[in-house]
C-alpha cells in the first residue's frame, strides 16, 4: 500500500503542475530551461497575449477587431499548412502592430519528429512567414520540446516560446471559466496561450471579449512576446537546461 501511494503522488503530482500551473513551479523551469521563454521577469503590468493555431477566416479576423477595440496585441503561433489561402491574415495581422511566430508545418507533437523532419516543418513555416524580424519566436505543437529541438531552433535563428498561463482552453472549450481561470493567475509578465484554429475554436472570441477588459480594468497592458521580452528586468541568468519539459500543454 505504501507503494502504489507513493507511485500515485508521483504521477499526480506533475499532472496536478501542468493542470493548476502554480507561480512558482514556471519560474522555476524558466530557470532551468533558459533557452526556453516561459515568463519574463519585469514589475510593469504587462503580459503578453499568445494564440496558437493561426490563422483561420473563421476566428483570426474576430481576434483582430477584439485586440483593436481594446488597444491590444498579439503574438500568433502560424501553423505552415494553414497559410495558403489566408496569406491576407497574415497581412492583417502584422498591419495591426501584432507579431507572428513559428508552430511548424503540421498540428502534431513536434517532439515525436525525427530532427531532420523537424528541421524541414521549421524552415518550410518559415518560408511561407515571410520576412520576420529577429526574434523568430518557435512553439513546438503539442508543448513537449528536447535539446535537439532547442539546437535545431537555434541554428535556424529562432527561439522558443512556451507560456505560463495556459488555461486549457482547446479541450475544456467554456468561455467563463477559461476567463476566471487566467484572470486568477495573472501575474506581470506573463504569457498566455489561447488558440486559433477554425469554427471549433470560436470560443477565444467570448474569452477575449471577457479577459480583455478586465486586463485593462487592472491596468495591465497586453502585448506581444517581443514586447514584452524588452520589459525584462535584468534579462535572464544563464543556467544549465533541462531536457524533454513541458509546461503547459498546447494543441
Amino acid at each position: 500500500m505504501p507503494t502504489l501511494i507513493i507511485i500515485g503522488a508521483v504521477l499526480l503530482i506533475p499532472a496536478a503542475i501542468m493542470f493548476f500551473q502554480p507561480q512558482a513551479a514556471i519560474r522555476l523551469l524558466a530557470r532551468i530551461n533558459p533557452r526556453v521563454l516561459f515568463l519574463v521577469n519585469t514589475d510593469r503590468r504587462a503580459v503578453a497575449l499568445t494564440i496558437d493555431d493561426a490563422p483561420s477566416p473563421e476566428v483570426t479576423p474576430g481576434i483582430l477587431d477584439r485586440l483593436q477595440r481594446h488597444d491590444a496585441h498579439a503574438t500568433f503561433f502560424v501553423i505552415g499548412n494553414q497559410v495558403a489561402g489566408n496569406e491576407d491574415l497574415l497581412r492583417r495581422i502584422r498591419a495591426a502592430g501584432n507579431e507572428i511566430g513559428n508552430h511548424t508545418m503540421h498540428n502534431r507533437p513536434s517532439i515525436l519528429l525525427s530532427r531532420a523532419v523537424f528541421a524541414d516543418s521549421l524552415a518550410g513555416t518559415e518560408a511561407l512567414l515571410g520576412e520576420t524580424p529577429p526574434p523568430r519566436w518557435f512553439r513546438p505543437s503539442s508543448g513537449w520540446f528536447n535539446n535537439s529541438m532547442l539546437e535545431e531552433v537555434a541554428r535556424q535563428g529562432g527561439r522558443c516560446c512556451l507560456g505560463s498561463i495556459f488555461p486549457h482552453d482547446n479541450k475544456l472549450r467554456k468561455p467563463r471559466w477559461i476567463g476566471k481561470f487566467v484572470m486568477s493567475r495573472i501575474f506581470p509578465g506573463a504569457i498566455i496561450i489561447l488558440h486559433d484554429g477554425g469554427p471549433r475554436r470560436l470560443y477565444t472570441l467570448e474569452v477575449l471579449d471577457i479577459i480583455l477588459p478586465l486586463l485593462k480594468a487592472r491596468g495591465y497592458q497586453v502585448m506581444t512576446v517581443t514586447e514584452l521580452a524588452r520589459q525584462a528586468a535584468g534579462g535572464n541568468r544563464p543556467e544549465s537546461p533541462g531536457h524533454g519539459r513541458r509546461l503547459p500543454p498546447q494543441a
